[in-house]
């Protein structure tokens, strides 16, 4: 997986920006990107957890994840946790 996973950010232009709130989440990525240090190096890490934690984030995120349910997609599914977080981070007030 780590082979496909590195395909993929390699095909994106350097610095590759990804934004995570859960340090659990960074770390499984980190081991597996890991294993590519070539492409480890361009990523730029984004810690939005903070950002994502005002009420209307977190309304838009309970929001998106109720979604998810309803079209099946199970709450902890990857897929429903990425959109949670774009919710999350489409609604931080600025």
């Amino acid at each position: 997986m780590s082979d496909r996973v590195a395909a993929f950010l390699s095909s994106f232009a350097a610095p590759i920006a990804l934004s995570y709130d859960c340090k659990v989440d960074l770390t499984h990525l980190q081991t597996l990107v890991g294993q590519t240090p070539d492409v480890f190096a361009r990523i730029r890490m984004v810690d939005i957890a903070k950002e994502t934690s005002s009420p209307t984030s977190k309304q838009a995120r309970s929001d998106q994840l109720a979604a998810c349910v309803s079209r099946r997609i199970g709450d902890h599914h990857a897929l429903a946790e990425a959109l949670a977080l774009k919710a999350a981070w489409l609604a931080t007030p600025t």
